[in-house]
């Protein structure tokens, strides 16, 4: 048998050979590169655009049920719940001569737990769409294209008008503009998380999500959700500038290791820090926000909407409605205190579970455009792009 990993090393050493000669050529100012005449059959550049537009689709449609809707169940579904049945003493009737004969059972407690439904991703899938049809995967869709729309525009418009007319350093025009986006588009984030935990065709009043009361309660978890995510993105960032990994070049960051160089021992000792603090706050900083901010608009969700898993609307007590005298909704701090050690594992879990998914999806479309480029336009022509590219920057 033909060992395949001897046969991926030849292949690979070819296209370096070539990749190396072409680079030699654009380097000598030679025009055969440049002047390269490309054919591709239209009828494979068809499939190569199926190919792209089907795995485009995949992965957002893959990642939004996942990111968007399970781990969203997931923030709010109620823990392992225990139920105890107590057996009475039971009275048999024979069938043979149809007297009653008491049979004397010991008392005794049968005990059963329920496993919360998003602890397994598939057995969530499968809820959802036998119960609630296949739509019940996109919950909130549209209310999250509308938020993701207004709050991209806000943060781009907001951050051009402090850089331009005031001046400000872009990174600390990116920050503010998004924690300003955080608060001011709260209410609708709120109405995005009610409708994915909401059972789907469930109607809402408008009203309800336009008073100013919401927006005051929702004004602190919001801000609170958009620092987070600042400081997660910003912290592994300002690290590696610190490092030296990275500096700024017309206002953006660019490595400062040469093309063509491999990383030193050192340097990707630098790399391998920076990618746990980002991970570290990640886990530390953004899910504990993420999810205080979650289970906040999952508490004032109206009563008489009916959700796709059981949770506890009251939070273990620290719900009180205001009709009792309450605030109607769970505190930003109390948010993540109810959330249980049981609870944050199961999360932590599904969240491993998501990336191992969207790892496998990307790697499998990866491969398959790779091995449609290479059976449709050739290693020879992808040589030619790839130095012609490199000529024009």
């Amino acid at each position: 048998m033909i060992d395949s990993h001897a046969l991926l090393f030849e292949h690979g050493a070819r296209i370096v050979k070539r990749a190396t000669l072409a680079w030699n050529q654009t380097q000598t100012g030679s025009d055969e590169v440049v002047n390269a005449h490309i054919e591709i059959i239209p009828g494979t550049f068809l499939i190569l655009v199926a190919t792209v537009c089907a795995a485009i689709f995949a992965i957002l449609s893959v990642r939004y049920t996942l990111h968007g809707v399970i781990a969203t169940l997931a923030m709010v579904e109620q823990p392992n719940t225990t139920t105890t049945t107590t057996i009475d003493t039971k009275t048999i009737i024979s069938e043979k001569d149809s007297v009653e004969a008491p049979l004397l059972v010991d008392l005794e407690s049968a005990t059963k737990t329920t496993t919360p439904i998003t602890t397994n991703i598939r057995a969530t899938v499968r809820h959802l769409t036998s119960t609630y049809g296949a739509k019940a995967r996109y919950n909130g869709l549209g209310a999250f294209m509308l938020w993701a729309f207004v709050s991209t525009v806000w943060r781009h418009m907001t951050m051009i008008s402090l850089v331009d007319g005031f001046d400000v350093y872009r990174p600390v025009a990116h920050v503010i503009s998004t924690l300003c986006a955080g608060v001011i588009f709260a209410r609708l984030h709120m109405l995005w998380t009610h409708m994915m935990i909401a059972v789907p065709g469930t109607t809402y009043a408008a009203t309800g999500y336009n008073e100013r009361k919401v927006f005051k309660k929702l004004a602190l978890p919001g801000l609170m959700n958009a620092l987070a995510w600042e400081v997660t993105m910003g912290l592994p960032v300002a690290l590696s500038w610190a490092m030296g990994l990275f500096v700024e070049k017309d206002g953006m960051l660019a490595t400062t290791m040469q093309d063509g160089q491999p990383m030193d021992c050192h340097e990707m000792y630098k790399m391998i820090m920076v990618v746990l603090v980002g991970i570290l706050s990640l886990i530390g900083l953004y899910i504990p926000a993420h999810v205080a901010l979650v289970r906040v608009e999952a508490s004032m969700l109206p009563a008489e909407v009916e959700t796709v898993v059981s949770f506890d609307r009251t939070f273990g007590g620290r719900v009180v409605a205001e009709s009792e005298g309450g605030s109607g909704k769970l505190g930003f701090v109390d948010a993540w205190r109810s959330f249980e050690k049981a609870q944050r594992a199961r999360l932590l879990k599904v969240f491993a579970k998501i990336f191992l998914v969207e790892t496998v999806l990307h790697v499998f479309f990866g491969v398959l455009i790779v091995v449609e480029l290479l059976t449709f336009v050739g290693a020879d022509n992808l040589v030619k792009l790839a130095a012609m590219a490199q000529m024009k920057q």
